[in-house]
């Protein structure tokens, strides 16, 4: 894994704290099974653009258009899968359903924000439904993430780990992620409690989900990126102790004064 990428524009400092990966990578307590079960490819010859006949696209529209724009409503909770290196287009230069493994966008720039410390900016207007980046790390376990997140208490570190969970036939998959030591530009991406950037879970080539981000409305050059770090429901109850919970300084006429829990 290489040092932050100098593709982006970021203090020096950073290089120094942050062991660069483009995509997840495999922590302790995480179920190696799924970084290695790689799901079938179709057998397209090339475009991929058509549902019907190319079986990594389950719904009846393509995952995204010619422009590379993800096309499906989102607030679905519906599982995505691109195309990858088993399946029949191969290299994939003519595929059409070979998006967030293109890796991010151009123009994303680490800058300060007052009272937040820092922050990921787009230096180009980025319209409604544009991948932007992954929010990348290693994928650990459930007592791993409470470990870590007790000692980073402790030393009064902020914690970056996110929780994903997925709704499959009912039961929930979680997958967490943690991008303090090893990671990529996600993890600079700040919470708002009415974001710019929606998470999408993407399968490419594995059963472990690339949290792709992806722009909700359009977003001028110059702002903020941000996204929810949790569900849109996700509120603190009447009963839960409110000082146990980290504070939310989005400043959104919406915000819930809180961020979400890893609970």
């Amino acid at each position: 894994m290489d040092q932050l990428e100098d593709d982006y524009d970021h203090p020096a400092s950073l290089s120094a704290t942050l062991s660069y990966c483009p995509t997840n990578v495999p922590g302790q307590g995480c179920d190696l099974d799924l970084f290695y079960t790689i799901p079938l490819g179709c057998d397209c010859s090339n475009l991929c653009s058509h549902p019907q006949s190319c079986s990594c696209q389950i719904l009846d529209q393509p995952n995204y258009n010619d422009d590379g724009k993800y096309q499906h409503a989102f607030n679905q909770d519906i599982p995505i899968f691109e195309c990858h290196e088993s399946c029949g287009s191969g290299s994939g230069r003519t595929c059409s359903n070979r998006v967030v493994q293109k890796g991010p966008l151009k123009g994303l720039v680490i800058q300060a924000v007052p009272g937040k410390n820092l922050g990921l900016f787009t230096r180009e207007h980025i319209e409604q439904g544009r991948f932007v980046c992954e929010y990348a790390g290693e994928v650990i376990g459930q007592v791993q993430a409470e470990a870590r997140i007790r000692a980073q208490d402790h030393l009064g570190q902020d914690n970056y780990i996110l929780k994903v969970v997925e709704h499959v036939e009912k039961e929930p998959v979680i997958t967490l992620i943690d991008p303090t030591a090893i990671g990529n530009i996600g993890r600079y991406i700040n919470h708002s409690c009415d974001p710019n950037l929606v998470m999408i879970p993407v399968r490419i080539g594995s059963m472990v989900p690339h949290v792709a981000l992806f722009a909700c409305r359009d977003i001028q050059a110059q702002e903020e990126l941000n996204f929810h770090y949790g569900s849109r429901r996700d509120h603190p109850s009447n009963g839960e102790i409110l000082e146990h919970r980290t504070r939310c300084l989005c400043r959104t006429k919406s915000c819930s004064g809180f961020l979400p829990s890893l609970k």
